[in-house]
């Protein structure tokens, strides 16, 4: 079973990603990101960079939940070869470790060489966090709906404890508390939890889907609404266990300040406020391709674009580095350029060369057989 909207969303998140590591790469010298638990909140005196930065925080959440909803339509698609659960145990655990594989092998270089390391520097970042994702949930995804409500929940609601008690203390965490909930920033960059949550989370949404799509996708958005206006809300109160810092290290003079969130790992009004977001795109965008597309073309002609990017994830990811990677040494390094106008034009460059390599490989890809490792990636 296979949702257009859901593929077009995908390429629109991709694609509002890659502002956030034009910044990186090119804009190496502007100070843009760095919402760790454990250090001073960089705070933001221009407010277009800001909101540059804020955009960008649905990515990470955008995609554990798409991930889940991916998992159990897959499974659906394929429930008479699949009856056997453990060929879906080996299908997404063999999936999540090339994953893993490809961050420490591809992706740790490519993030070195631009943050400059002396040496090479093994991160636990997004791509290994969403592979470590898809291994654990696949052991989730036949079980009943109550036990994934259970779990969902515990591994939302739990890990904020850890910072509202005011015992943590970066020094004395071990390997196990990075890796589940507590990144170091250093080695550690995102941590399974509560990522896991929203995962399953997208899992519940895509057994709902599958039973009835349009009540899905109008639920969806009074969802997002709901998710919004209980980011406000935690927002207000201030509380550590929602924000993960007090209030008043998260703020400052400015009006938009009150938009600052923890991101690593993810606050509750981080996941409040990217999911609450998402939730709203993803059904506009359902809406917009299932009755609207054909009447207004500038839409339908840039959903098509993010479908072509959506179809292909990974390869959109592993080249967008490699592509940014080097338009950063010709912008930064050579031209010397580095303002957010060069850093706009990096990103659209980019987007433009990623599309005709995008649509090669979904076509490549189409033309290998379903058990080939070409159609895991």
């Amino acid at each position: 079973m296979r949702i257009q909207a859901l593929d077009k969303a995908r390429g629109v998140v991709l694609i509002i990603m890659a502002i956030d590591h034009a910044k990186e790469m090119i804009g190496k010298n502007i100070k843009f990101s760095g919402e760790f638990w454990n250090r001073n909140f960089p705070f933001y005196e221009d407010s277009f960079l800001f909101f540059t930065r804020l955009i960008t925080h649905i990515c990470a959440p955008s995609f554990a939940f798409m991930m889940g909803l991916s998992m159990i339509l897959l499974t659906h698609s394929n429930k008479t070869k699949w009856q056997d659960e453990v060929k879906l145990w080996k299908y997404f655990c063999l999936r999540g470790f090339i994953l893993i594989l490809f961050e420490y092998l591809i992706f740790a270089p490519i993030w070195s060489f631009v943050f400059k390391d002396p040496s090479i520097v093994f991160r636990f970042a997004v791509i290994s966090m969403l592979g470590s994702l898809m291994i654990l949930i696949s052991f989730l995804v036949k079980r009943h709906w109550s036990i994934q409500v259970i779990v969902m929940l515990l591994s939302i609601f739990i890990p904020p404890f850890f910072f509202s008690t005011g015992e943590l203390d970066a020094k004395n965490i071990n390997f196990l508390l990075n890796i589940l909930f507590v990144p170091d920033g250093n080695y550690f960059i995102y941590a399974i939890f509560p990522y896991i949550g929203i995962g399953i989370l997208g899992l519940l949404f895509g057994k709902i889907l599958i039973k009835k799509e349009k009540i899905a996708f109008t639920l969806l958005p009074i969802l997002g609404i709901i998710f919004i206006s209980l980011f406000i809300f935690s927002r207000l109160i201030g509380s550590v266990y929602f924000n993960l810092k007090s209030l008043v290290s998260l703020s400052d003079s400015h009006w938009w300040s009150f938009f600052y969130m923890i991101k690593y790992p993810p606050s509750l009004t981080y996941l409040l406020f990217t999911l609450g977001i998402f939730f709203i795109l993803f059904s506009l965008i359902y809406f917009i391709d299932k009755f609207t597309t054909n009447k207004i073309i500038i839409v339908s002609k840039f959903l098509d674009v993010a479908n072509v990017y959506g179809k292909s994830t990974f390869f959109f990811y592993a080249m967008h580095l490699i592509i940014l990677c080097l338009l950063g040494v010709l912008i930064l390094d050579i031209l010397k350029w580095s303002s957010i106008s060069d850093i706009a034009y990096g990103w659209i460059i980019a987007l433009i060369i990623l599309y005709p390599l995008c649509k090669w490989y979904r076509d490549f890809k189409k033309k290998k057989n379903e058990n080939s490792l070409w159609r895991m990636l």
